[in-house]
């Protein structure tokens, strides 16, 4: 039986297109890279729209894709090496 609860709670953390993935800091850091950061506590991927309200992210260090990025009530992104394509 815990290898059906698994498998099930791995096909529901997998984001879905057009997802939207929203900034919560639950990991308490501004590390982008930070699953517990997602209110989905998954990383963004190229088929996801990423929202950044409010809080101050920092991206460094790798290269990812997204399908969207809007940041928004005083947010801010800082990209200190790496590059995010969209």
């Amino acid at each position: 039986m815990k290898n059906i609860t698994v498998i099930f709670l791995l096909l529901f953390s997998i984001p879905t297109a057009g997802q939207t993935i929203t900034w919560d800091g639950g990991a308490g850091t501004t590390n982008w890279f930070d699953q517990n950061n997602w209110d989905t506590n998954t990383l963004p991927c190229s088929i996801c729209d990423v929202v950044i309200s409010g809080n101050i992210v920092v991206f460094s260090t790798q290269t990812v894709t997204v399908r969207s990025v809007r940041v928004s009530n005083s947010g801010v992104l800082s990209i200190t090496s790496g590059q995010i394509n969209v």
